[in-house]
């Protein structure tokens, strides 16, 4: 089946929590959808990513400074989770963001990312770092 990268983010847009959605649509429109828009899903290699992730890496704004380790997880995580959507939901068959591994960090200087917990968890369940049911256990307490 093929899935295009603007189908399958208007659907991953629809079921993302309202209080995330503004954050996760600059995200995707900004730092995703430009270099995947024109792609098949299916057609999106390790390759692919490994060198959208570089792009991030390397970026420098006017005065030299690149984006931080908690941002560019916040960006790879946004792209792991529109996949694992894609593979749940209408049968994708790989993740490449899980062989290109991760960049970033979840925390930089014993500060959080600035997310609420259940976005922290949220993204954590659709990157398959979390299971459902502990963040169903979690959301209980």
């Amino acid at each position: 089946m093929e899935i295009s990268w603007r189908f399958i983010t208007k659907i991953w847009m629809s079921v993302s929590e309202k209080n995330t959605m503004y954050t996760k649509r600059y995200i995707i429109d900004l730092k995703i959808k430009p270099y995947f828009e024109k792609k098949i899903l299916s057609e999106i290699t390790v390759a692919d990513v490994r060198a959208w992730q570089n792009e991030l890496l390397t970026y420098k704004d006017k005065n030299g400074k690149g984006y931080s380790p908690t941002y560019l997880k916040t960006v790879n995580c946004q792209l792991t989770a529109i996949f694992n959507y894609a593979m749940r939901y209408y049968n994708l068959q790989d993740n490449p963001c899980r062989k290109a591994g991760a960049i970033g960090k979840v925390k930089e200087n014993r500060r959080t990312s600035g997310c609420r917990k259940s976005s922290m968890l949220c993204l954590l369940v659709f990157s398959g770092e979390y299971g459902w049911s502990d963040y169903l256990l979690d959301s209980a307490i």
